[in-house]
């Protein structure tokens, strides 16, 4: 098994619909994170790896990415 979109979206408080509507596999979702984070300024990356560990770490990626998808 691994972690449930339902659990990652609940994290990054977000619908699993909304992530499944933009991300219509994990395998998507996944490479659409990755793709970002490795984008993201490092300033911005090195705040939220301080921050966070491990699950909150990966939903607060999904969570920045979300809000960048959206606006």
């Amino acid at each position: 098994d691994g972690t449930k979109t339902r659990e990652l979206a609940k994290a990054a408080k977000v619908t699993d619909a909304l992530i499944y509507k933009i991300f219509p596999t994990k395998e998507l979702l996944f490479q659409g994170v990755l793709e970002y984070t490795l984008a993201i300024k490092e300033t911005g990356w090195n705040e939220i790896r301080e921050n966070k560990k491990g699950f909150n770490f990966l939903a607060s990626l999904i969570d920045l990415f979300l809000s960048e998808c959206l606006s």
